[in-house]
């Protein structure tokens, strides 16, 4: 803040020069990590991807390329096909589980262990100073 005593910039080059980091952390968030192979499979039904994504992780953890323990497609759509189609659910049905699990942070359990203390402190993280 002493620069700003000297230079003539305004506080939104300061806002700008602070937002830099965050902004390159998220491109290359965007463009390093893989998509999950559970999200493309069961959410974009994506079979094909799902087992790209899971063969390019193990490759990248050491797994040998020409190994036979890499997944095959076919593998996947025979193991999976009845999962993916019992999977869909009515709009009903969404909010009924949404609901539940909502109501589930709040079970004494979770309440005064979990639930609240992180409520508490994000509360006093955004706006605490």
């Amino acid at each position: 803040l002493v620069v700003f005593r000297y230079l003539v910039w305004s506080w939104r080059y300061y806002v700008l020069i602070c937002a830099t980091p965050a902004v390159l952390g998220l491109l290359m968030l965007a463009m390093c990590v893989p998509e999950s192979p559970r999200f493309l499979a069961y959410v974009r039904r994506d079979i094909g991807g799902a087992v790209s994504s899971a063969n390019r992780i193990a490759i990248s953890l050491g797994m040998d390329a020409s190994s036979k323990r890499l997944l095959r497609k076919e593998e996947l759509l025979d193991q999976y096909s009845l999962e993916l189609h019992q999977g869909e659910e009515s709009e009903e049905q969404k909010e009924k589980s949404l609901l539940e699990t909502f109501a589930s942070l709040y079970h004494p359990q979770l309440r005064f262990a979990t639930t609240i203390p992180l409520q508490i402190t994000w509360f006093s993280l955004c706006f605490g100073s």
